[in-house]
């Protein structure tokens, strides 16, 4: 599942809000750049199977984030719906 762990590198990496609306809702990615974080960054945990999607988990110091993502079709790619945050 390659495809929702990359949209989440690509929107905390450039960091550029517009190109994160090319893969996520408005919701998702004002919840990202909302979130504050120290650290080295985002460590991917991988994806799971949640009702029509992946839930892909990265973790960092001091919690962890969720992505629930959405396949737009057989072939294309993921569509980031809503991202969660937990602290420790």
């Amino acid at each position: 599942m390659n495809r929702p762990a990359s949209a989440g590198v690509i929107v905390r990496e450039a960091p550029d809000r517009n190109r994160g609306l090319e893969v996520a809702s408005a919701g998702a990615v004002k919840t990202l750049f909302r979130t504050r974080y120290g650290g080295v960054g985002h460590i991917f945990q991988g994806c799971e199977s949640e009702r029509g999607g992946q839930r892909c988990a990265y973790s960092y110091e001091g919690g962890a984030m969720f992505m629930h993502a959405r396949r737009l079709s057989a072939g294309s790619g993921y569509w980031i719906d809503s991202i969660d945050y937990v602290a420790d």
